[in-house]
């Protein structure tokens, strides 16, 4: 919702008026009127109060040598979440710090800090560690190319105001090759750890490479019109597949 508020502010919403679809140009409920800027602002606040609650819930049912990892980890995916959008750091308009900063969130922080939540032991020297490290990176280059493949549409609304991501600083032809590259890097380290961790993993690596491939020559096709919305939406479901894909792997493995 602070995503939401800030680009309000700073005029990029209102700005992508030329390639309007459900996963581009952020959520729109302001530019419909359906709430008010100051409500998405206060509405932003209590969602961050709620979350600040609940981890605080996590810390006391955390084991003792996990709690200072936690804290570190919450502090940094909101600080992260905060600025990608808001003044005066702004991560998102600082060619590709806004990328990286939604990978680490939504891969390492996430996954790290939901495994020190959980673990009944010091996490931190454990011999998961290193293992789930490996596996948060393709979580987050997924996540990235979701968000890479939804600047695509904001390209021109984006260049306008400043909001200088990858597609805007590369442009959307080029940008391409980023989201390919991100494919192959998640299929590598899958690969690498169906080797060395779960040899299950071959399922959610033959689903990245078969969907993803599919994906892949959609968006050289289609990239620059509006046909590419269907690549949008399919990035978002090989997430959830890999995702799904990997926890049916090891939910097999731990049965074998």
């Amino acid at each position: 919702m602070f995503n939401d508020y800030f680009d309000n502010i700073d005029g990029t919403d209102s700005g992508n008026y030329n390639y309007f679809q459900q996963v581009s140009g952020g959520s729109r409920a302001i530019e419909l009127g359906l709430i008010s800027i100051a409500k998405t602002k206060s509405s932003a606040i209590l969602l961050i109060i709620t979350a600040v609650l609940f981890g605080t819930i996590t810390l006391f049912n955390a084991y003792i040598d996990n709690i200072i990892p936690i804290v570190i980890i919450t502090i940094s995916a909101l600080f992260l979440g905060y600025f990608y959008t808001a003044p005066p750091i702004r991560l998102v308009a600082r060619n590709g710090l806004g990328e990286i900063s939604i990978f680490t969130v939504f891969g390492p922080l996430m996954v790290l800090g939901t495994s020190f939540a959980i673990f009944n032991g010091n996490f931190f020297v454990s011999s998961y560690f290193n293992d789930l490290l490996l596996l948060s990176l393709p979580i987050g280059l997924l996540t990235t190319n979701i968000l890479l493949i939804n600047e695509f549409p904001d390209y021109e609304g984006d260049l306008k105001t400043g909001k200088n991501h990858l597609v805007v600083t590369f442009g959307k032809k080029n940008s391409r090759y980023i989201y390919l590259f991100n494919l192959i890097i998640i299929a590598l380290i899958t690969f690498y750890s169906a080797i060395t961790l779960n040899p299950i993993l071959f399922l959610p690596l033959l689903f990245v490479l078969v969907y993803g491939s599919k994906i892949t020559v959609h968006i050289f096709k289609n990239y620059n019109n509006r046909s590419l919305v269907t690549a949008n939406w399919d990035t978002i479901k090989l997430h959830a597949g890999y995702c799904i894909f990997s926890i049916i792997s090891f939910i097999l493995f731990a049965s074998l």
